[in-house]
Protein backbone atom coordinates (compact mmCIF):
# COMPACT_ATOMS: atom_id res chain seq x y z
CA UNK A 1 0.00 0.00 0.00
CA UNK A 2 2.78 2.07 1.10
CA UNK A 3 4.71 2.04 -2.78
CA UNK A 4 1.41 2.76 -4.23
CA UNK A 5 1.62 5.67 -2.23
CA UNK A 6 5.09 6.65 -2.75
CA UNK A 7 4.39 5.90 -6.77
CA UNK A 8 1.49 8.39 -6.67
CA UNK A 9 3.60 10.94 -4.61
CA UNK A 10 6.09 10.92 -7.46
CA UNK A 11 3.83 10.69 -10.18
CA UNK A 12 3.08 14.14 -8.76
CA UNK A 13 6.04 15.47 -8.02
CA UNK A 14 6.98 15.16 -11.24
CA UNK A 15 3.65 16.76 -12.77
CA UNK A 16 4.53 19.47 -10.38
CA UNK A 17 7.62 19.75 -11.98
CA UNK A 18 6.28 19.93 -15.53
CA UNK A 19 3.87 22.26 -14.21
CA UNK A 20 6.46 24.82 -12.61
CA UNK A 21 8.07 24.68 -16.31
CA UNK A 22 5.23 25.61 -17.96
CA UNK A 23 4.66 27.95 -15.67
CA UNK A 24 8.15 29.34 -15.94
CA UNK A 25 7.75 29.26 -19.80
CA UNK A 26 4.30 30.91 -19.96
CA UNK A 27 5.44 33.86 -17.52
CA UNK A 28 8.50 34.68 -19.62
CA UNK A 29 6.23 34.63 -22.72
CA UNK A 30 3.60 37.23 -21.12
CA UNK A 31 6.92 39.08 -20.20
CA UNK A 32 7.60 39.42 -23.51
CA UNK A 33 4.66 40.03 -25.08
CA UNK A 34 4.35 43.21 -22.31
CA UNK A 35 7.60 44.33 -23.08
CA UNK A 36 7.00 43.77 -26.94
CA UNK A 37 3.42 46.02 -26.71
CA UNK A 38 5.12 48.38 -24.20
CA UNK A 39 7.92 49.03 -26.68
CA UNK A 40 5.11 49.67 -28.93
CA UNK A 41 2.77 52.39 -26.91
CA UNK A 42 5.71 53.78 -26.10
CA UNK A 43 6.72 54.18 -29.98
CA UNK A 44 3.45 55.15 -31.21
CA UNK A 45 2.74 57.41 -28.09
CA UNK A 46 6.31 58.85 -27.70
CA UNK A 47 5.59 62.76 -29.10
CA UNK A 48 2.64 63.09 -26.25
CA UNK A 49 4.21 62.01 -23.39
CA UNK A 50 7.14 63.63 -24.12
CA UNK A 51 5.33 66.45 -24.81
CA UNK A 52 3.56 66.43 -21.58
CA UNK A 53 7.13 65.60 -19.36
CA UNK A 54 8.31 68.62 -21.02
CA UNK A 55 5.56 71.30 -20.37
CA UNK A 56 6.29 69.65 -16.79
CA UNK A 57 9.75 70.66 -16.91
CA UNK A 58 9.21 74.37 -18.47
CA UNK A 59 6.35 74.88 -15.53
CA UNK A 60 8.76 73.47 -13.07
CA UNK A 61 11.28 76.63 -14.06
CA UNK A 62 8.40 78.83 -14.59
CA UNK A 63 7.81 78.20 -10.69
CA UNK A 64 11.64 78.68 -9.99
CA UNK A 65 11.92 81.62 -12.31
CA UNK A 66 8.73 83.54 -10.06
CA UNK A 67 9.97 82.81 -6.78
CA UNK A 68 13.39 83.90 -7.49
CA UNK A 69 11.73 87.15 -8.71
CA UNK A 70 9.58 87.35 -5.41
CA UNK A 71 13.05 86.65 -3.28
CA UNK A 72 14.92 89.61 -5.54
CA UNK A 73 12.05 92.04 -4.85
CA UNK A 74 12.10 91.16 -1.19
CA UNK A 75 15.77 91.59 -0.64
CA UNK A 76 15.31 94.82 -2.86
CA UNK A 77 12.86 95.96 -0.12
CA UNK A 78 14.68 95.06 2.50
CA UNK A 79 17.81 96.76 1.70
CA UNK A 80 15.56 100.01 0.61
CA UNK A 81 14.18 99.46 4.46
CA UNK A 82 17.85 99.28 5.43
CA UNK A 83 19.58 102.21 3.97
CA UNK A 84 20.89 104.91 5.90
CA UNK A 85 20.92 106.95 3.08
CA UNK A 86 17.08 106.01 2.21
CA UNK A 87 15.82 106.69 5.84
CA UNK A 88 17.11 109.93 6.44
CA UNK A 89 15.33 111.11 3.12
CA UNK A 90 12.19 113.42 3.97
CA UNK A 91 10.16 111.20 0.92
CA UNK A 92 11.44 108.37 2.60
CA UNK A 93 7.88 107.68 4.44
CA UNK A 94 6.45 108.44 1.15
CA UNK A 95 8.76 105.34 -0.68
CA UNK A 96 8.01 102.75 1.75
CA UNK A 97 4.28 102.96 1.48
CA UNK A 98 4.29 102.49 -2.59
CA UNK A 99 6.63 100.58 -2.86
CA UNK A 100 5.22 98.13 -0.22
CA UNK A 101 2.06 98.19 -2.20
CA UNK A 102 3.79 97.53 -5.02
CA UNK A 103 5.88 94.07 -3.13
CA UNK A 104 2.34 92.76 -2.04
CA UNK A 105 0.75 93.18 -5.63
CA UNK A 106 4.10 91.62 -6.76
CA UNK A 107 3.91 88.62 -4.51
CA UNK A 108 -0.04 88.13 -4.74
CA UNK A 109 0.47 88.44 -8.42
CA UNK A 110 3.75 86.05 -8.30
CA UNK A 111 1.87 83.61 -6.11
CA UNK A 112 -1.43 83.68 -8.45
CA UNK A 113 0.68 82.81 -11.25
CA UNK A 114 2.93 79.85 -9.37
CA UNK A 115 -0.95 78.57 -8.05
CA UNK A 116 -1.98 77.89 -11.55
CA UNK A 117 0.96 76.80 -12.70
CA UNK A 118 0.88 74.27 -9.83
CA UNK A 119 -2.51 73.13 -10.78
CA UNK A 120 -1.69 72.78 -14.35
CA UNK A 121 1.35 70.69 -12.95
CA UNK A 122 -1.56 68.54 -10.98
CA UNK A 123 -3.25 67.87 -14.52
CA UNK A 124 0.25 66.84 -16.18
CA UNK A 125 0.29 64.42 -13.77
CA UNK A 126 -2.85 63.29 -13.87
CA UNK A 127 -2.54 62.46 -17.88
CA UNK A 128 1.03 61.09 -17.20
CA UNK A 129 -0.38 58.44 -14.88
CA UNK A 130 -3.52 57.98 -16.81
CA UNK A 131 -1.27 57.03 -19.62
CA UNK A 132 0.18 54.41 -17.07
CA UNK A 133 -3.24 53.03 -16.09
CA UNK A 134 -3.96 52.80 -19.89
CA UNK A 135 -0.95 51.29 -20.82
CA UNK A 136 -1.22 48.92 -17.70
CA UNK A 137 -5.04 48.34 -18.84
CA UNK A 138 -4.16 47.77 -22.86
CA UNK A 139 -1.36 45.20 -21.76
CA UNK A 140 -3.29 42.89 -19.88
CA UNK A 141 -6.20 42.90 -22.72
CA UNK A 142 -3.44 42.16 -25.39
CA UNK A 143 -2.05 39.19 -22.63
CA UNK A 144 -5.64 38.19 -22.15
CA UNK A 145 -6.54 38.21 -26.13
CA UNK A 146 -3.28 36.04 -26.94
CA UNK A 147 -4.60 33.53 -24.66
CA UNK A 148 -1.94 32.94 -22.82
CA UNK A 149 -4.12 34.47 -19.43
CA UNK A 150 -6.44 31.66 -19.71
CA UNK A 151 -3.09 28.81 -20.05
CA UNK A 152 -1.62 31.15 -17.33
CA UNK A 153 -4.42 30.43 -15.01
CA UNK A 154 -5.20 26.99 -16.09
CA UNK A 155 -1.90 26.03 -14.73
CA UNK A 156 -2.05 27.88 -11.56
CA UNK A 157 -5.26 25.55 -10.86
CA UNK A 158 -3.41 22.78 -11.91
CA UNK A 159 -0.85 23.65 -9.62
CA UNK A 160 -2.68 24.50 -6.74
CA UNK A 161 -4.47 20.71 -7.32
CA UNK A 162 -1.07 19.02 -7.25
CA UNK A 163 -0.25 21.04 -3.80
CA UNK A 164 -3.49 19.82 -2.75
CA UNK A 165 -2.45 16.11 -3.57
CA UNK A 166 0.60 16.41 -2.05
CA UNK A 167 -1.07 17.63 1.43
CA UNK A 168 -3.28 14.98 1.61
CA UNK A 169 -0.50 12.39 0.80
CA UNK A 170 2.29 13.27 2.56
CA UNK A 171 0.92 12.55 5.87
CA UNK A 172 -0.27 8.78 4.97
CA UNK A 173 4.02 8.22 4.37
CA UNK A 174 5.37 7.30 7.77
CA UNK A 175 8.94 8.67 8.46
CA UNK A 176 8.50 11.41 5.32
CA UNK A 177 8.94 15.20 6.24
CA UNK A 178 5.50 16.97 6.32
CA UNK A 179 6.87 20.13 5.24
CA UNK A 180 8.30 19.69 1.43
CA UNK A 181 10.81 22.45 -0.31
CA UNK A 182 8.96 22.72 -3.44
CA UNK A 183 12.46 24.98 -4.95
CA UNK A 184 14.03 21.72 -5.18
CA UNK A 185 11.40 19.30 -6.85
CA UNK A 186 13.43 16.44 -8.36
CA UNK A 187 15.86 16.55 -4.55
CA UNK A 188 12.68 15.32 -3.01
CA UNK A 189 11.99 12.65 -6.24
CA UNK A 190 15.67 11.50 -5.90
CA UNK A 191 15.12 10.11 -1.98
CA UNK A 192 11.80 8.37 -2.74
Amino acid sequence: MIERRIGFLKAVLIDLENVYKELNMVSQNISEISATYLEQYNLNNRENRDGEINKLKTNIEKIKEHSNHVTEEINRWYQFTNDPQEIIKVTFPLKFYFKRIKLRKEIAAANKLISRISIENRLIKENLKKMERMIESDTLQQIKNSGMYKEYEALLQKKEARLSDLCYLLPTIPSFPNKLDLNNISNIYNNL
